[in-house]
């Protein structure tokens, strides 16, 4: 059998959320389940930059299986869409981050020069790539390294913004 050390148990749980550790055998359904969601994901994503149709050509199913956050803002830079990473990284569930800003992540520790520069290249629709400190729902701080770019579609409108994330283990 199968036994899984502590610092497993932690990073499965802050991947995967309330995820519970069970014998090998059970890891099946888990990884069916956690399959299937990842499935929903691509799906719900490829729709969105169909109905949008975005002209980049983001590898979001590339992206979610190498287990990337990713947040899907409009133009005024409101959620409206997260994957499931999100949850794992903040302790926000998708309906308590919808019609937010990503800056509710942040806090007193969060440095005012970076969110600046984020804030100044985001109005600006130009790329922008940075780390930063932001804080999940219980107040505990991390580290996050941000990639963010406007998305325009065929029309060469700019419509929305995608943030890749991925939370850092240690800060650089």
């Amino acid at each position: 059998m199968f036994v899984a050390s502590p610092d497993y148990v932690k990073m499965v749980k802050q991947v995967y959320g309330n995820a519970h550790l069970s014998p090998l055998s059970c890891w099946d359904t888990f990884l069916q389940q956690n399959a299937e969601v990842l499935t929903e994901e691509i799906a719900c994503v490829e729709k969105l930059k169909l109905e949008t149709q975005w002209q980049q050509e983001p590898n979001f199913a590339e992206l979610l299986k190498n287990n990337f956050t990713l947040v899907i803002t409009n133009l005024s830079q409101e959620i409206i869409w997260t994957s499931a990473n999100f949850y794992a990284m903040t302790g926000y569930t998708h309906s308590e981050t919808l019609g937010r800003r990503p800056s509710f992540l942040q806090g007193e520790n969060t440095c005012v020069k970076t969110k600046n520069m984020v804030s100044g290249k985001i109005k600006n629709f130009e790329k922008v790539e940075s780390k930063i400190l932001n804080y999940r729902k219980s107040g505990e701080p991390y580290w996050c390294h941000i990639k963010i770019e406007p998305l325009k579609n065929i029309k060469n409108e700019y419509t929305h913004f995608l943030a890749i994330e991925r939370k850092i283990l240690v800060d650089y």
